[in-house]
């Protein structure tokens, strides 16, 4: 089952740890037969993410109650 993620989710710290407990280990799974790939770290990436969002909070809105 593929998720996505809307950038609110990168926002919530909790959701987007919970996501990629659940993820990485899949996605080390489908990666395994990749020739010359580094193994997926879950930590490092919730910390790129994390960070990412970060970056982007401040340009985030909620548009769903426009008028």
């Amino acid at each position: 089952m593929d998720a996505a993620m809307r950038v609110a989710d990168l926002l919530d710290t909790q959701l987007l740890r919970t996501a990629h407990r659940e993820c990485v280990p899949r996605e080390k799974h489908d990666c395994a037969c990749a020739v010359h790939s580094e193994p997926l770290d879950a930590d490092k990436m919730f910390r790129e993410y994390a960070d990412a969002a970060e970056q982007m909070r401040p340009f985030v809105r909620d548009t769903g109650a426009a008028g």
